[in-house]
């Protein structure tokens, strides 16, 4: 029984793979897309590794440094005075505040 089941798969299997291997148009637009892209084939190929030279930026990594250091100097220069602002805010709104004798810590 085994034998025959068997025997029936592979006719079946040998069938098909026939059939399909006889259809001689399993692709119809295969030339017309062939045609095509054997067109742009040779553009493509002169293109490749072709990049346009405003996209990438040199950064020089000193000018960078530089930059930062300027800004950390610029920003340490506005917390300091925004520090001596609040302590002046700060002295104005004390009732206990005393204008003529103001101790050094408060500078």
């Amino acid at each position: 029984m085994k034998s025959i089941v068997y025997t029936i798969l592979i006719v079946l299997g040998a069938s098909s793979t026939l059939f399909a291997q006889n259809n001689s148009d399993q692709n119809p637009n295969y030339r017309k897309s062939l045609t095509k892209y054997e067109s742009l084939s040779a553009t493509s190929v002169n293109q490749q590794s072709v990049t346009i030279h405003d996209t990438y930026e040199v950064k020089d990594w000193r000018e960078e440094k530089a930059k930062q250091k300027e800004l950390k100097a610029a920003r340490k220069h506005e917390l300091r005075k925004m520090r001596i602002e609040q302590r002046a805010q700060n002295r104005r709104m004390n009732p206990f505040f005393n204008p003529y004798y103001t101790p050094y810590y408060l500078y």
